[in-house]
């Protein structure tokens, strides 16, 4: 793909926006530029002529996976560290304890399963773009839906499309509407309503496609859609392991994270809320232990982004992992 995309830069016309004096593109501005180009920029305050070249051959080809991962070496460490968070709060069996105490709870109401999981994966998808992370779920979700009376297509309906509407409607998902408002230079407070519209109305939509086809389901028909035999059976619920009290406080630390997660990438300001920020000062200045907690080099909530969140879940991780210890003693 990268010597393709590499081939096409000799192909394809340069194109760039006018910028005014703060730097903001121009609406309308878009022109064709040469390929080879002197232009004007500023670096520590001076002004340099730099010579670009767009058409790029077999060393940039070599060079751009490098420089790709060292520009977003801030992305990558996050889903390192969330990858580890979420494995780490999946080896306690604090998630396979409240998804099976859920199913106990909602016997012979079972259908209701089925929106609140997709809005849990909905959440995921559009706060921090969970899709591939639902790869874990599947052996969890299918088994849970044919316990239920429903078939393994209904587990993966409520996978694949809750999750994917969130992900179609990210409002703060730092992987794609972050770094596209980052990159556009355009406030995210600014994108979130129409995400949000999107985001509900597609998940409206497939809630009631995938409660329909389950319906269905129940009723006897589509009740063996696939080609070949699940590899998974019903869930066994004898063993299933207990909703223990320390499963409570990894699934209350797990579900903290995600809502501080939240409120730490909703761009406040935008909409002139300062209570985050009047909490910020106020840790700021506070004697002593303002300095020792490091508050100074810190940022209020709806100034945060990827060293932020990484930290925060690196605490969060600590947690979860003394927990795991907790649970094996």
């Amino acid at each position: 793909m990268i010597v393709v995309m590499a081939a096409l830069t000799w192909v394809v016309p340069s194109w760039l926006y006018n910028t005014n004096e703060d730097g903001d593109r121009i609406a309308n501005s878009y022109h064709v530029v040469d390929k080879d180009r002197t232009v004007t920029e500023e670096k520590d305050g001076k002004k340099e002529e730099v010579k670009k070249h767009d058409q790029q051959g077999l060393w940039d080809v070599f060079t751009a996976p490098i420089k790709g991962m060292s520009d977003k070496l801030d992305v990558i460490v996050f889903v390192m560290v969330l990858g580890g968070f979420l494995g780490v709060t999946m080896k306690t069996g604090a998630l396979d304890a409240s998804l099976g105490a859920l199913l106990r709870k909602m016997k012979g109401k079972e259908k209701w399963l089925i929106p609140i999981l997709m809005i849990l994966f909905a959440i995921g998808g559009t706060t921090y773009g969970m899709q591939e992370e639902t790869v874990a779920f599947y052996a969890l979700v299918i088994p849970m839906m044919i316990a239920a009376g429903y078939n393994a297509m209904t587990g993966v309906m409520v996978i694949v499309l809750g999750a994917g509407t969130g992900v179609l409607g990210s409002t703060i998902n730092p992987f794609s509407t972050g770094v596209a408002a980052k990159t556009a230079d355009v406030k995210l407070g600014s994108v979130i309503p129409i995400m949000s519209i999107i985001l509900v109305l597609c998940l409206i939509a497939a809630i009631i496609f995938t409660m329909r086809y389950a319906a269905k389901v129940k009723a006897g028909k589509y009740k063996e859609d696939v080609r070949y035999k699940p590899a998974t059976a019903a869930l066994d619920m004898t063993n299933v392991p207990k909703f223990t009290g320390p499963r409570k406080v990894v699934m209350s630390v797990f579900a903290i994270t995600f809502v501080l997660m939240i409120l730490s990438l909703i761009p406040w300001g935008s909409w002139n809320i300062t209570f985050f920020a009047d909490m910020f000062e106020w840790a700021v200045g506070l004697p002593v232990i303002g300095a020792v907690l490091g508050v100074v080099h810190s940022a209020a909530f709806g100034d945060w982004y990827f060293n932020e969140i990484t930290a925060g879940n690196i605490f969060n991780f600590n947690n979860c992992y003394n927990r795991t210890l907790l649970q094996r003693i």
